[in-house]
């Protein structure tokens, strides 16, 4: 990749232990995901994590590009058994804001525009990496949206680390929009 080449990164970041958090303000933004795990994610405009620090439910980063996403009190069906107390992330990257691209994986070690994501439960963490889908964040990475279909992190088509799957080991759908974002504060 050329270095004049800017990438986005939106993380999707869980409080360390979601029972503990508190949201508060309204929702901005809502994801749902499909497959192996399976529920709706809604973004609150601010909460607090375990440790009581104090968190925006969206926030673009250091550069206009990155936007940092937080859930707070997740639980989501995994494997189809019952809720289960979960950590949620998710990573977007993309060359450049105010457009929509195509989500691929370009080989194994390059990816241009991606979505991953990843759960932790229990002791146990899943990881899933886009293989085709689209993104979209409008200038200055304020609002956005991706529907993406991701495979376990260590398949073939991603990866050359069987172990990046984690416990992952069937595809998942993830979808959704954001809006409102805080500006980066130092």
């Amino acid at each position: 990749m050329a270095a004049s080449t800017a990438l986005c990164s939106l993380v999707l970041a869980p409080a360390v232990m979601a029972t503990a958090a508190a949201s508060s303000g309204g929702t901005i933004g809502t994801f749902k995901v499909t497959g192996q795990v399976a529920g709706t994610l809604k973004v609150p405009q601010e909460g607090k994590g375990t440790l009581g620090v104090p968190a925006y439910g969206c926030q673009v980063g250091v550069v206009s590009t990155q936007v940092l996403i937080n859930f707070f009190n997740v639980k989501l069906p995994l494997n189809g058994h019952t809720k289960v107390e979960t950590a949620v992330e998710g990573n977007v990257n993309v060359e450049s804001d105010g457009k929509t691209e195509s989500l691929a994986p370009i080989n194994k070690t390059d990816f241009v525009n991606t979505v991953s994501f990843q759960l932790t439960a229990g002791t146990k963490t899943y990881n899933w990496s886009s293989i085709s889908g689209t993104v979209s964040l409008k200038a200055k990475g304020n609002d956005g949206s991706f529907s993406a279909n991701l495979v376990p992190s260590g398949s073939p088509r991603v990866s050359s680390d069987p172990l990046a799957s984690g416990s992952a080991t069937k595809p998942v759908h993830f979808t959704g929009s954001w809006s409102s974002c805080h500006a980066f504060a130092h």
